[in-house]
């Protein structure tokens, strides 16, 4: 496409033979199929570099400078082995992390990490920060703390004292003046299990509350481009889940203002019909 658009000829484009070897490398896992699929990768490979190194041969100078990230994207693509770190998963978004799910259906997920923070009372979202790559979860806790305390002050209220964590967590047990509970600890006396127990189950109620982001507001399925796409796209997912709470605790009210209205009417109404009828 490059060389189209540029008007450069190519040797060879290798169309039709880059086909049929993406096929031959299809389930290379099979027994069958191993060395087959093996060999078709590595010629891909090659055809790959061959036409990258003639593109950086035959294009002028000043519009190589404008195709300098761009190659190198694809010859880190080209190069990369198993154990190489900071892979890239997607040419047209190479921001894009490898994540282990640990789950029988789903064991890996391509895309970027988001990190949600929500009131155990209120069930208002106070923070979603994006991070690049695949860090671990605690050290995802500063960050987001800080931003939840910065949408907290800005309405008046303070730095939370507490946070509740799943054991995805460990590993910390204080950030910035913030305890981090993880429900792992046993509790001496029957009243701070009880506590700790209404706690822990106040938290998992979060998980919820990502499947909503996920399915009901783009959180799961981001269409916006690179790295201010996937921070616009989480920040508007939390917009959108707390409007709609707002406007479902509006709703509610409506309807029992409605409620209370038609009994005063029906009430005034029966009043006047017995009055009528005596």
């Amino acid at each position: 496409k490059i060389a189209e658009k540029e008007g450069v000829v190519q040797r060879q484009s290798y169309k039709r033979v880059s086909k049929q070897l993406l096929r031959d490398a299809y389930f290379g896992h099979h027994p069958r199929r191993k060395k087959k699929a093996r060999m078709a990768r590595k010629k891909l490979r090659t055809i790959g570099k061959r036409v990258l190194r003639e593109l950086e041969r035959k294009l002028p100078s000043t519009i190589l400078k404008g195709y300098e990230e761009v190659f190198k994207i694809y010859l880190k693509a080209l190069t990369q082995e198993r154990t190489t770190k900071d892979k890239i998963y997607s040419l047209h978004e190479p921001q894009v992390a490898c994540i282990a799910k640990g789950k029988s259906g789903k064991a890996y997920e391509f895309g970027t990490k988001v990190a949600v923070v929500r009131g155990r009372k209120t069930g208002i979202i106070t923070s979603v920060k994006r991070f690049s790559g695949n860090p671990h979860d605690s050290r995802t806790l500063e960050e987001s703390l800080s931003q939840s305390e910065r949408v907290r002050k800005s309405v008046g209220g303070t730095r939370p004292t507490k946070a509740t964590t799943d054991r995805g967590f460990k590993g910390i047990k204080e950030v910035e003046g913030t305890a981090i509970l993880l429900p792992t600890k046993k509790e001496k006396t029957r009243y701070g299990q009880q506590v700790s127990r209404l706690r822990f189950r106040a938290r998992a109620a979060i998980e919820t509350c990502i499947s909503h982001l996920k399915r009901n507001h783009s959180l799961g399925l981001n269409f916006l481009k690179g790295v201010d796409g996937d921070i616009h796209n989480a920040l508007l997912a939390g917009i959108g889940y707390n409007l709609k709470m707002r406007f479902n605790q509006l709703k509610k009210q409506f309807i029992l203002w409605l409620e209370l209205v038609l009994r005063i009417f029906l009430a005034k109404y029966n009043f006047q019909s017995q009055k009528s009828a005596f």
